[in-house]
């Protein structure tokens, strides 16, 4: 008997997803933070590309109170979807301050070996799907944001 490889059953379509804290992960879906910071430079991607956004289930406790949003945001889900179309790699201050309108981090937030995750075209879904976040990319069924039609929701 052959073993499986993967978790999906064959030809089963693949999502590609990052968590994001909250409140970033709406910022993100509204269209207001259009980079994403992370420590890390993500490897074999092509661009542009799909990719979900989930808000991770621990909210950001320093960005907290920041934005004028509600306290309540949702937390442990799928909120939407962005077009991945690059990579910024922060090699000095002065770069950093020049995007902070568009990753909307503080100012003293810089160091080096930071990258900037740059979305376009949010499309926010008209509910949030409940999903299980992980750290770095991490795939997720086609199916589990397919919805059933016009008035669904």
């Amino acid at each position: 008997m052959k073993k499986t490889t993967c978790c999906q059953p064959k030809g089963t379509e693949i999502l590609k997803a990052l968590s994001i804290r909250q409140p970033w992960a709406t910022l993100v879906m509204q269209g207001a933070k259009t980079m994403e910071i992370r420590s890390w430079r993500p490897v074999k991607m092509v661009f542009p590309e799909t990719l979900l956004i989930h808000a991770g289930q621990k909210p950001d406790s320093n960005a907290t109170g920041r934005f004028e949003l509600p306290h309540d945001l949702p937390g442990g889900v799928i909120l939407g979807q962005v077009v991945m179309t690059g990579i910024t790699s922060y090699e000095n201050e002065a770069q950093w301050l020049k995007d902070l309108s568009i990753h909307l981090n503080r100012p003293e937030a810089y160091h080096r070996g930071l990258y900037g995750f740059r979305f376009s075209q949010p499309r926010q879904y008209p509910k949030p799907i409940p999903f299980k976040g992980r750290l770095g990319f991490f795939k997720v069924p086609a199916s589990t944001v397919r919805f059933p039609g016009p008035g669904y929701y």
